[in-house]
């Protein structure tokens, strides 16, 4: 059963995780919704709960919280929070 508010649409967009102080991350968003995202890529093991992410072409980022990590992939929430700011 899924309880997501929001069905999840499949995507292939090229994005960048970005956390202060840390190298940026590429990723690739495999399927998005008003409310989150999953993101393949080689996950970091410094990558913290909350982290900024941009998806091309938009330049800005939005807040994102870390909601399952997998092997290769981590399913995030988008903050509530305006682009550019980390909740």
């Amino acid at each position: 059963m899924n309880r997501r508010e929001f069905v999840r649409q499949p995507v292939y967009q090229r994005g960048w995780v970005r956390v202060p102080g840390r190298p940026r991350v590429p990723c690739v968003a495999r399927d998005l919704s008003p409310k989150g995202a999953l993101l393949e890529m080689d996950v970091p093991p410094w990558l913290p709960q909350c982290f900024e992410l941009s998806i091309d072409p938009d330049p800005q980022y939005i807040a994102c919280e870390l909601r399952h990590v997998g092997a290769n992939s981590v399913g995030v929430s988008f903050g509530s929070g305006k682009k550019g700011e980390v909740p």
